[in-house]
């Protein structure tokens, strides 16, 4: 669902599938590549992220990805994941 949501650009939607994930199996999510992928171009479209995006890319463990975002510095990247 999260990749049909992302197609139609509804990132929304996108997120709160991959948050509904994360609460259902929070050690599974982590090792999804595809996951990852998805939440990437969701990103990438964005000019700053809100709170709850910030919260799943710590879940995703994807900073590589977020380096492209002004608000997320490595400095601000949380090592806790």
């Amino acid at each position: 669902m999260a990749e049909a949501h992302a197609r139609s650009r509804d990132y929304a939607k996108t997120v709160e599938v991959l948050q509904g994930i994360r609460a259902d199996a929070p050690q599974w999510l982590p090792n999804q590549r595809y996951a990852r992928d998805i939440f990437s171009r969701v990103i990438e479209r964005r000019r700053t992220l809100t709170p709850e995006m910030r919260d799943l890319a710590n879940a995703l463990g994807s900073p590589r990805d977020l380096e492209r975002q002004p608000s997320l510095s490595a400095e601000n990247w949380s090592t806790t994941r």
